[in-house]
């Protein structure tokens, strides 16, 4: 599935949205009369609070009679509410989803209002967000919502995923299901509640056929990056349940998802199902293959999503429509973190263009009343939940007071005003103020006036410094005497982390300042450490700080409404005339390619002005390099009459771009905002002008730059965000300019430029590092792009989860980093394919990169063929970086789907793992000591553990198999660190020594190591007799080695007991490592095994392909050294057998279409070796752990005494 995918089998991802509601009545029988004045009606109804479940009935005193026959009727905003930051281990918390549904149903409360609406909200928060009370939630609760009603679901909390039964497989592309994290869903016998259930929840409660509406402030799939280990920034989505989930706990039937049809993978949304009925509009904070990220926000920790969608409902005085809502939001949210691009979807898309919540957002007055309280004096009728910001330091809200038989037009004259007040305190729906007087004079307290904001606050942007402490000196000084006559900054001051939007770090002589809350920060970097450097830096803090105050310019007291100028952007269409672009999603702007070139995309603006006044409309553009541009419109304005339409760029088409400086660095993505400001007076745009950054930063104006002939409230606060001090001008001369303001974000894509791929003795270069060599039969044109860029166009079906689900362990391998606010380039395409089988083991494909990995880290090629991931080939290392052997290529795709005239796209991922011991001076007896973290420190001296020996009366020794070594099998001898739900004995406890042997297994024959284990214990004091207690735990092929020793090397003398784990006695049918390595991976990444696979099973898989390349003769069935064990004479010693079963999923064993869903994989990844390639589905057809038969594992000779014990077979791979 492709956009969107998912949390909701249903499109339902929901509609988010529009959810909050409106203004609350205005008290307007106050007028200058002494009438006694009674306290404000509080909310009536039940209240039952019980672990975080609040449930709130009639909060209106509303019963009001219908128009007709008087019959009592109202309508029910029902809502739902779940904010869960407590998570229980192992699940991570959060800190602002609480916060998220707090200011929601504050908002709810404040402003859902008129005559025929009422308010029932059910709050589910930390442990009363169960699995169980989020559907009672909804069966008993949202589905009273009747025809007329509204249903509302709103959710801030972990996304995630979960193995999708087989029942569901025709669902799942991926066998995944997209989850909402319930607050128990980790628990022992708790779940997630997963798309296909919340389909089934929402079209229960569409029978009766309300309004619905969903908002999902989380994230589900990822993209396999994190953020920096110092951001303050916390992402909504955990780790996929690996648990196997029966098909009866789901309270969905699958009769009942097959009613769910699927939308298909389209790149707008996410790949949700479709109701079967009830129309409902869905906001969701990303797109599947971005995060949902949570960072401080207003002075709290708060979702990026849920913020801006709740600061543009606060600030609207009128109901925006659910488009209106949706384009400020998500401008808002893609200005403030990178990778992460709200969506919207509506069954019926003309929803869309209807006020929020189908009306019950009530329009404000167009004033406010200021009136005294006698707890709090005096007050405004207006809080935070009507877009009132609080006060930060000197800066606040200013009001302009009228009396309260002022008329309409008078609010307009700021000449006739009365008085002034400053905000001073700002609660929900109130706000204390300090009233102002002419002459200093008293304000009645019996007196009721009108009031209008003149100035609102634009505090200094926070920034926290780090590093040298001599080169911020250099800062901190030119911070303060930044600003006006020499003084500090008004524009930028330092503070603490968890308050900034920005970071200064000092270090290397170089000073960067970067965005904080993103995983790929735009950066802005100054070298040296000295005077002139450090006011530059000072200057494009203040240049960043300017750029975000443009950004979210918006009016809360406008009484234009938000689409009185509608602005529409059209693109060209083949045979068509320039048509509208839908803006309920993201805007792409893509080069094309034309005549062998790309060719910039092209689009034009226009406006319309819809509202019966003229008005004076400014437009402008904000790259996220900083920049504000205000020529769209000639001399930065342009005034319109009621119905008259204009075009920016005077009709001509504006062409976007992603700069060249950008695009050679890699950066093929670049975002751009379109900023509408709608003004009923003539104001200056041209105030706001800066250039991209690092550009030297356009000063703010001096006097006598311009001659202002004229000034009103419009102009003063943008010279504001300019010099940021009050005009020295009286209030009372200037106009007060009514305006409001709207944005529209699209993104510019110019891929790079792709080369044929040369013939044999040639290379392609590709830059950045990356080449590929000449093959003689694929005929292509390869190109750099980038992870994000391939979900999209595969529908997100980019990475399997085992790839995003730990970001420490596994990650794109990025061939530049960008500065775009987004990831690097990280992907091969490969398009105009003609052939893509001719890559084959034989014949690879040869990808050059000139950039090293570490020791620890390996590199895994893979990609999807629209049905299955696939691992592609293997890494060599180089002196100078790494060689990529593509030995598979999968076949082309459109859209996550085969299609002949699609690319190919090979993802690069860095797999980070322990080293594997290939470097040890073999064979290695070691004594282990293992802390309660499970980490091992090792003793090789020899005499040491001679003493040690000595010394101890229980000896434990490790023996490693054909992958890796001992340090893994050492750290389990502690279980403290493992995080078990029932605590175990550690095996630490019970001995008084721990011995390790590590052997070379590529070069050496079993048989030979077994007579090098002999000798290193005789030479450590373990020799026949030695009178000690010695048991051996061997795992695979140390079980051989072990086995041996002890019944042909006379280790019977020695050992006491021998456990075995995952030993092939009766072989592996497995020709080379590689070609096990290989099958394991496809059948790893597909999730096709009962068990799913942590990130380190999959890191041994992809080292075995780089480092191991050796044959498995002799554990091939039935081989001589095979043979001579089963025959050998009884040791009189224990065994204890433990076998792996991590057999595939039946399901997926079944024949049927084109023979069975694992016999299709086995197509594409089986190696030449016809006779493996027969056997191997046989072997994988009956229980094993991957690597060997359970059958294979428990081969022991039974006529033995004492008789080898069988452990029942646990649910683990032959790996971990």
């Amino acid at each position: 599935m492709c956009a969107y995918r998912g949390l909701l089998t249903c499109q339902i991802i929901l509609e988010t949205s529009s959810i909050f509601g409106s203004s609350s009545s205005r008290r307007n029988s106050r007028h200058n009369s002494k009438k006694k004045r009674s306290a404000n009606p509080g909310p009536i109804g039940r209240r039952a609070s019980n672990r975080g479940r609040d449930v709130v009935e009639g909060h209106y005193d509303r019963r009001l009679l219908s128009r007709e026959g008087g019959k009592q009727m109202s309508r029910v905003v029902y809502t739902l509410l779940v904010g869960i930051n407590d998570y229980p281990a192992p699940v991570s918390p959060l800190r602002g989803c609480v916060n998220d549904v707090n200011r929601v149903e504050s908002l709810l409360r404040a402003r859902v209002a008129g005559d025929d609406n009422r308010l029932e909200v059910v709050r589910l928060t930390d442990g009363g967000a169960t699995r169980e009370a989020i559907i009672e939630g909804f069966r008993a609760h949202l589905s009273k919502a009747g025809p007329d009603d509204i249903a509302l679901f709103y959710y801030s909390g972990h996304g995630s995923q979960s193995p999708s039964p087989p029942e569901f497989w025709h669902l799942e592309p991926d066998h995944l299901d997209e989850t909402l994290v319930c607050w128990d869903s980790r628990l022992s016998g708790g779940w997630d509640l997963a798309d296909k259930e919340l389909a089934q929840l929402i079209s229960e409660v569409a029978e009766k056929g309300p309004h619905i509406l969903v908002v999902l402030d989380c994230c589900h799939s990822g993209s396999g990056t994190r953020a920096p280990d110092e951001e303050e920034i916390r992402v909504r989505r955990v780790p996929t349940d690996d648990r196997t989930r029966p098909i009866e706990t789901f309270i969905v039937s699958p009769a009942q998802a097959d009613a769910f049809s699927q939308t298909g993978r389209i790149i707008k949304g996410g790949g949700w199902y479709t109701l079967p009925k009830g129309r409902h509009i869905v906001l969701a904070a990303c797109s599947p293959e971005e995060q949902a990220k949570e960072l401080n926000l207003g002075g709290e920790q708060r979702g990026a999503f849920s913020y801006y969608l709740i600061d543009t409902l606060q600030r609207a005085r009128h109901s925006p429509t659910y488009r209106d809502l949706f384009k400020r939001a998500n401008a808002l949210v893609r200005a403030r973190v990178s990778s992460q691009s709200p969506q919207v979807e509506a069954t019926d898309v003309s929803d869309l263009d209807q006020p929020c919540l189908v009306g019950t957002i009530a329009a404000r007055s167009p004033y406010l009343t200021l009136s005294h309280d006698r707890q709090r004096g005096w007050v405004i009728d207006a809080g935070s939940v009507h877009g009132i910001p609080g006060p930060e330091g000197d800066e606040t809200t200013l009001l302009a007071l009228f009396p309260f038989d002022a008329q309409a037009d008078d609010l307009y004259r700021l000449s006739v005003a009365v008085g002034e007040a400053r905000v001073e305190q700002v609660f929900p729906a109130q706000s204390s103020v300090r009233v102002m007087m002419p002459g200093g004079a008293d304000p009645d307290p019996e007196t009721t006036y009108k009031a209008v904001i003149t100035a609102l606050p634009l505090p200094p942007q926070v920034v926290a410094f780090s590093g040298d402490d001599a080169g911020l000196s250099l800062v901190r000084r030119s911070l303060a005497e930044a600003g006006p006559d020499g003084g500090p900054s008004l524009l930028v001051r330092e503070g603490p982390r968890d308050e900034a939007e920005l970071s200064l770090s000092a270090e290397d002589n170089r000073y960067r300042i970067r965005r904080t809350g993103d995983a790929y920060a735009l950066v802005v970097d100054t070298p040296g450490f000295n005077h002139s450097s450090a006011r530059l830096v000072v200057q494009r803090l203040e240049h960043i700080a300017r750029w975000r105050k443009i950004m979210e310019l918006a009016n809360a007291s406008s009484r234009l409404d938000a689409g009185a100028v509608r602005l529409e952007v059209l693109r060209p269409e083949r045979g068509v005339a320039w048509q509208p672009v839908a803006i309920d999603s993201n805007i792409r702007l893509e080069y094309e390619p034309r005549n062998g070139k790309w060719e910039e995309p092209q689009f034009k603006v226009r406006l319309t002005n819809t509202s019966k006044r003229r008005l004076y409309c400014m437009l402008l553009d904000l790259p996220e390099s900083y920049g504000v541009f205000p020529e769209l419109l000639s001399g930065g304005g342009i005034w319109l009459d009621p119905g008259q339409e204009a075009w920016a760029n005077d009709g001509e088409p504006i062409y976007a771009r992603v700069l060249d400086e950008l695009w050679e660095q890699g950066v093929v993505e670049f975002k751009d905002t379109l900023k509408l400001i709608v003004s009923t007076d003539e104001c200056d745009a041209t105030l706001l002008k800066q250039d991209d950054l690092p550009v030297t930063v356009l000063r703010s104006l001096g006097e006598g730059t311009r001659g202002l002939t004229h000034l009103n409230t419009l102009d003063r606060l943008m010279n504001r965000v300019q010099v940021r001090h009050f005009s020295s001008r009286p209030a009372s001369a200037e106009t007060f300019a009514d305006w409001a303001a709207t944005e529209i974000s699209f993104t510019t894509v110019r891929p790079l430029e792709a080369a044929e791929v040369a013939r044999p003795g040639g290379r392609t270069e590709l830059g950045h590092g990356v080449s590929v060599r000449g093959h003689a039969s694929l005929k292509a044109r390869a190109r750099l792009t980038t992870l994000l860029e391939t979900g999209r166009d595969a529908g997100n079906l980019t990475l399997p989860a085992a790839l995003r689900d730990n970001p420490f362990a596994a990650q794109p391998f990025e061939f530049s980093a960008s500065r775009s606010g987004e990831p690097g380039l990280s992907v091969l395409e490969l398009i105009d394919v003609t052939d893509h089988s001719v890559v084959t083991a034989d014949d690879p494909l040869v990808v050059e990169i000139a950039a090293p990995i570490a020791d620890d880290e390996h590199l895994l090629p893979v990609g999807f063929d629209g049905e299955f991931f696939l691992p592609l080939g293997r890494v060599v290392r180089a002196a100078e970086g790494v060689e990529v052997k593509l030995e598979r290529l999968p076949a082309p795709t459109g859209c996550g789907m085969r299609d002949l005239k699609g690319s190919i796209r090979i993802m690069f991922q860095k797999i980070i793992s322990e080293k594997l011991g290939f470097s040890f001076p073999y064979p290695l007896l070691a004594a282990a000591a293992v802390d309660e973290k499970g980490e091992a420190a090792y003793t090789h001296d020899q005499e040491a553990i001679k003493a040690g020996v000595a010394a101890a009366t229980r000896i434990l020794l490790y023996i490693h198999g054909i992958l890796g070594d001992t340090r893994g099998m050492a750290g389990s001898a502690r279980t403290g660190w493992m995080g078990l739900p029932a605590p175990l004995p550690s095996l630490a406890d019970s001995y008084d020594l721990i011995l390790t042997f590590d052997y070379e297994n590529i070069n050496t024959s079993i048989e030979n190591n077994a007579r090098l284990l002999k000798q290193r214990l005789a030479d450590a004091g373990l020799g026949p007799g030695h009178g000690k207690t010695l048991h051996t735990v061997a795992h695979s092929m140390g079980g051989l080695v072990s086995r041996w020793f002890i019944e042909r090397e006379g280790g019977n003398k020695v050992v006491q007991h021998l456990v075995m784990m995952g030993t092939p006695n009766a072989g592996s049918p497995w020709p080379r490592v590689q070609d096990w390595a290989t099958a394991a991976l496809g059948i790893g990444l597909n999730a096709l095994a009962g068990v799913v696979w942590p990130v380190k099973g999959l890191a041994a898989l992809v080292s075995a392909l780089e480092t191991v390349d050796v044959s498995l003769d002799q554990m091939k069935p039935g081989s001589d050294l095979l043979q001579s064990l089963a025959s050998s004479p009884d040791p009189g010693i224990p065994y204890t057998i433990i076998a792996g079963n991590t057999s595939i999923i039946a399901a997926a064993l079944e024949e049927g279409q084109a023979g069975g869903l694992f016999g299709r994989l086995w197509s594409r990844i089986k190696p030449g070796n016809l006779l493996y390639a027969v056997t191997a589905p046989v072997f994988f057809g009956h229980p094993n752990d991957i690597a060997v038969s359970i059958e294979s594992i428990q081969s022991v000779p039974g006529n033995r005494s004492p008789q080898p014990k069988t452990v029942s077979p646990v649910a683990c791979d032959h790996i971990t």
